[in-house]
């Protein structure tokens, strides 16, 4: 991190034992747990609310998904590189002028992977880094795992204004209430903390746009004239017309408010993204990811008596 003395030192975050859990440590190296060995870098927090059946009803569907791409990483080229710019993008707020020095960074939603997520192995140190996800999967990881979810951790006073980054990488249209998300965020946000998204847009023009490019560089993608013009006739009589059907079925249900896949519970757009993000705080960046419908964005955390 940046040695600016104008920069500050973030508070460790420590749990200290309880007659509950005598052995149980937490610093910035992972947690002491009893029962696990002498090193666990896991800790479950088990909620008192109950979920919906239609939230566990995505979370099955979503787990199908992440088995390939979180633990295999089997991924596109272009998810990959997003990635990428995503860490970029991460990096770039950790180091800011007036960030803290080893910041607490909260990665909501980390996934189910052992490793680090690939948007985090270049920024692992000189942060006191936490991944977070309601999926019991892999409790033995090579970073420190909350298994909980957000909204409950929020209600463990030890966590409160306590972690001074939150990292919401493609999993805030997961979430049932985001109203509720953005209060637990700031109950154990630190003075001056900021939330940093990766988020899907579903404007029909920014699919169609990145779905347009892919079947123009796979047209043109190393073939001989002649072969390009078959592809180009093909593309405007067979792909065109099916991309077409897709998308406008996809706009209407948008437009009803329906679901899209079984996934996620929001489809956001760039129309209602910023009344999204506010709820958070103060929107100090929006940047679209050019070729794709992703969109980076940042917020800060207002402090106590500015909610």
């Amino acid at each position: 991190m940046n040695n600016n003395p104008l920069h500050t030192h973030a508070e460790p975050i420590r749990l200290s034992g309880s007659k509950a859990n005598t052995n149980l440590e937490w610093d910035s190296e992972g947690f002491m747990l009893a029962g696990r060995g002498p090193k666990s870098c896991t800790m479950k927090v088990e909620g008192g609310r109950d979920t919906s059946q239609e939230w566990q009803h995505k979370q099955d569907k979503a787990l199908a998904e992440y088995q390939g791409s979180h633990i295999l990483e089997q991924i596109t080229a272009t998810t990959h590189s997003i990635y990428k710019l995503f860490g970029a993008y991460i990096g770039a707020t950790l180091h800011g002028p007036n960030e803290k020095l080893q910041p607490n960074v909260l990665d909501v939603g980390c996934g189910i992977g052992q490793r680090l997520p690939m948007y985090m192995r270049k920024l692992i140190d000189g942060v006191n880094y936490f991944g977070m996800d309601a999926f019991d999967i892999n409790s033995d990881r090579d970073y420190p795992f909350i298994c909980a979810r957000l909204e409950d951790l929020s209600e463990i006073v030890a966590f409160h204004n306590k972690f001074d980054v939150f990292v919401f990488g493609t999993s805030l249209d997961h979430f049932e209430n985001i109203d509720e998300v953005a209060r637990a965020v700031k109950k154990i946000a630190a003075p001056g903390a900021v939330v940093i998204f990766w988020i899907g847009l579903h404007d029909t023009s920014l699919v169609a746009s990145e779905e347009g490019a892919n079947a123009l560089r796979r047209t043109f993608n190393g073939a001989r004239p002649l072969v390009v013009m078959w592809r180009l006739l093909r593309f405007a009589f067979w792909n065109f017309p099916r991309i077409f059907y897709a998308l406008e079925r996809r706009r209407v249900k948008l437009k009803r408010g329906e679901n899209l896949d079984n996934l996620h519970f929001w489809y956001f757009t760039e129309k209602d993204l910023p009344s999204v993000l506010a709820r958070f705080g103060e929107i100090t960046d929006i940047s679209m990811v050019p070729g794709s419908n992703s969109v980076f964005a940042t917020c800060r955390v207002p402090a106590d008596g500015q909610q």
